[in-house]
């Protein structure tokens, strides 16, 4: 199962970071509906301050939250 990133994932993430939540997306756990939706979504992501993360890559982040940005998790 997948969730699209540039469509429903997109409008969460953002949504989220709007209510002031610091925001992560777990890539490899979405998949896009188009390249080009795909390419805009990551930079909005970027511009947006959400944290991209692979799921093999959570457990190293949080143990090293500072170095990842991710103080207070």
């Amino acid at each position: 199962m997948w969730f699209g990133f540039d469509v429903c994932v997109k409008h969460s993430a953002i949504d989220a970071v709007e209510q002031g939540f610091r925001t992560f997306v777990i890539v490899d756990g979405c998949r896009g509906v188009s390249h080009e939706g795909i390419t805009k979504t990551n930079k909005e992501f970027v511009k947006s301050g959400i944290i991209l993360l692979e799921s093999n890559k959570i457990e190293d982040a949080l143990r090293d939250k500072e170095k990842n940005g991710i103080q207070g998790y």
